[in-house]
């Protein structure tokens, strides 16, 4: 399986995984002409794209998605709540409901929720090429079920979102600070680095570090947090706002 990460944060998260050829993309929250354009600066086609998979219905994760449905003919997938919530921007028939080993090609994905302060928001569990790939972002802390699959992966594409010093003793507004703090906010260095410490097991390889925020986190902190958490034999990588990262087979 090949993964690319077009852009990874709150100005916007766009996700590209391709296996035998098929590709899907996951959550739209940068513009079509970013998300055909970063594709293309990698050889690949839009018409390699099979669907589009929306984790949450905040608009860092869906801000494209009504253009490019627009003028992509992807069936989107998504929880029924965020579903509910985006219908206002894209027509109600060009939604798919996620269930357990949903099959795309060479693909199976499965979906499983994640505490955030949307209406039902999830992770997804992506099975491709005999790898096992696990994209958890936008979560207030680490549930069972994503310790589970974190140790069922080979790879995975987690949240580390602020240091906690930086956040507390930053700009950000009080109700925000708390907002990002609490158990329906976003994962710390600390959180993400302890939950996969726990959680990793022997097939695990790649850790990417995703939904870094621009104000309360840098790359470099992120970084050390989680690799000083793990055995030097996984890689981890930081994903950038902006620019493309990857692409990374697994």
């Amino acid at each position: 399986m090949k993964v690319l990460i077009l852009a990874s944060g709150s100005e916007g998260n766009c996700i590209y995984l391709e296996e035998d050829g098929s590709g899907l993309i996951i959550d739209a929250g940068i513009s079509r002409k970013r998300i055909l354009n970063g594709l293309a600066e990698h050889g690949i086609s839009k018409e390699n794209v099979e669907a589009v998979f929306i984790t949450h219905e905040h608009t860092d994760h869906t801000r494209g998605l009504r253009i490019l449905c627009k003028y992509e003919n992807y069936p989107v997938y998504a929880s029924e709540g965020t579903i509910e919530k985006l219908t206002y921007q894209v027509p109600r028939g060009d939604f798919r409901s996620v269930f357990i080993g949903t099959r795309i090609n060479g693909f199976e994905i499965s979906s499983l929720p994640l505490p955030h302060d949307a209406v039902e928001p999830v992770a997804y569990v992506i099975e491709g090429g005999g790898s096992r790939m696990l994209v958890a972002t936008d979560l207030g802390y680490v549930t069972e079920g994503v310790l589970r699959e974190i140790s069922r992966c080979q790879a995975v594409i987690f949240e580390s979102n602020h240091d906690i010093e930086m956040l507390n003793n930053g700009p950000y507004p009080e109700d925000l600070k708390a907002r990002i703090l609490s158990r329906w906010g976003h994962l710390s260095n600390k959180q993400c680095a302890a939950a996969l410490k726990q959680a990793h097991r022997g097939g695990l390889n790649l850790v990417i570090l995703a939904h870094l925020s621009l104000e309360n986190n840098s790359p470099e902190l992120a970084l050390a947090e989680t690799a000083k958490a793990l055995p030097k034999s996984i890689r981890v990588v930081t994903a950038s706002r902006r620019t493309p990262t990857g692409p990374f087979l697994i």
